[in-house]
């Protein structure tokens, strides 16, 4: 199988879409998780972002994973 969507090496810089709410930021980490089939992207933060009431300050990381064959609903493509 092949992963659908793209995947980032550490240094990208990264936006998307994370829990309904627009993110930007670097990569920092990113391999392949160990126990599906998807690939880890960490994150830092370029701005606050708050998720279910929590906000998370610039430099702080979220996690957002490539799946296979079909995204879920969290997404992740090179930031311009």
């Amino acid at each position: 199988m092949q992963i659908v969507e793209r995947t980032y090496e550490v240094g990208t810089s990264v936006k998307g879409i994370y829990h309904g709410q627009p993110y930007r930021g670097v990569v920092t980490y990113a391999r392949p998780h160990t126990m599906n089939q998807s690939y880890m992207h960490h994150i830092a933060l370029d701005q606050p972002l708050t998720v279910y009431g929590a906000t998370r300050s610039p430099g702080e990381c979220i996690i957002v994973a490539v799946w296979e064959p079909t995204p879920k609903g969290n997404t992740i493509e090179a930031a311009a």
